[in-house]
């Protein structure tokens, strides 16, 4: 079955180690089966809008956040999406 990806990156683009904030670089990619694809969208669009509707997640590391966080997770899990891991 044909897969579609979504990618998304975050972090420092340079990799200047002199300061300690530019040492990390991540790339998340998730797959999704085909035919599922508008419902994993929604899915998403739909947890997006309800966890941080002004487009960006800000967490403090607060209790409320972990189990925002959490909730999410529990959210998301429910999608029909995959992701690789590689370290």
């Amino acid at each position: 079955m044909a897969k579609v990806g979504f990618v998304s990156e975050s972090g420092a683009h340079g990799f200047i180690f002199e300061d300690p904030e530019d040492t990390h670089f991540s790339v998340t990619v998730v797959l999704v089966e085909e035919e599922h694809k508008r419902e994993v969208e929604a899915g998403f669009h739909r947890i997006r809008q309800r966890y941080f509707p002004d487009g960006q997640l800000l967490l403090s590391g607060d209790g409320a956040d972990q189990a925002r966080q959490r909730e999410m997770a529990r959210e998301l899990r429910g999608l029909g999406f995959s992701f690789p891991l590689y370290w």
